[in-house]
């Protein structure tokens, strides 16, 4: 084995020049870094000096990722870490930007997962539109109430529905054509009114349970599967009045179509049609940076 060079003993956590590295020198080589969460972690843990440090200069090390190369994840994550002191959230963690971090990545994941087992929603340039829909759905999944959940569904303008309705719609043809369990196509209950109620509900739970939902049945994950499985067989239940009479509380799905119907000035059963034709219209064909930027920080009431 070549024996240890002075500059390998430098760069080196366990050399001893590490531990004589001034707190602002380490800062800087953590900045340089490419950003991962795990990285990060690995970090913290390579001794009790560089762990204090991490820990102590926490908000410094984040804002120079947030600034940098999470900028635009901060920037359409509205939910997650608003832009309230100079563009950089005051209470910015590393648990945030792990959120933010991973909310990029599902859309990169799904969007590519997507295309592959659908290509073709991809025939028109909608990349765009995918990230909206997805962005919007984590933002749907955040909202902590069924009733601000409801709330955040009525508030989304036309275009975020179209674009939550395009992932919902190309989700649901992915899993069907590479999915895990009931969901596969070969899978399926023949009845059609089965089938009917077990897409929709996969939708619902989109809805509820955000991307990574879809991303674990895409995934073959199998608590995903039984989750599904499970919410289809007790539809009917779901579906029926209480033991004190009460109607039943309407499903995400139904308040989706139904806010989507009204924004579209049509019909539940013209929404497919309806949806489509306003997501190839030039305006969100044509969709930039900064319309994805607008349309998943649209202003919602919901609390």
């Amino acid at each position: 084995m070549a024996p240890s060079t002075p500059s390998s003993l430098a760069l080196s956590p366990s050399g001893s020049c590490w531990s004589s590295v001034p707190p602002e020198i380490v800062l800087e080589i953590v900045s340089c870094l490419d950003y991962d969460p795990e990285t990060l972690r690995n970090l913290r843990r390579v001794d009790k000096r560089t762990y204090r440090i991490m820990r102590d200069y926490e908000h410094s090390v984040c804002k120079s990722f947030a600034t940098g190369q999470l900028r635009l994840g901060i920037l359409r994550s509205p939910d997650l870490l608003s832009p309230s002191s100079g563009g950089v959230a005051a209470d910015i963690s590393y648990r945030a930007l792990a959120a933010v971090f991973h909310r990029t990545a599902a859309v990169t994941e799904l969007a590519r997962t997507i295309k592959t087992s659908s290509p073709c929603c991809w025939l028109l340039t909608w990349r765009h539109i995918f990230e909206a829909g997805i962005r919007l759905l984590f933002r749907l999944h955040a909202s902590r109430t069924y009733n601000s959940k409801a709330n955040f569904i009525y508030d989304m303008p036309l275009h975020a529905l179209v674009a939550v309705f395009v992932v919902l719609h190309y989700g649901c043809r992915a899993a069907q054509n590479v999915g895990i369990g009931i969901i596969r196509r070969e899978n399926q209950p023949a009845d059609d009114r089965d089938l009917g109620d077990l897409l929709l509900m996969f939708q619902d739970l989109c809805l509820q349970c955000g991307p990574d939902f879809l991303s674990k049945i895409l995934n073959h994950d199998k608590d995903a599967e039984a989750k599904l499985r499970s919410g289809w067989k007790a539809l009917d239940s779901l579906q029926s009045p209480d033991a004190n009479g009460n109607p039943p509380r309407p499903s995400l799905i139904s308040h989706f179509n139904r806010a989507i119907s009204f924004a579209l000035e049509c019909r539940l059963g013209e929404i497919h049609c309806m949806a489509m034709d306003v997501a190839t219209r030039k305006a969100m064909r044509k969709m930039t940076d900064a319309d994805v930027t607008n349309l998943a920080c649209f202003n919602s009431t919901s609390g």
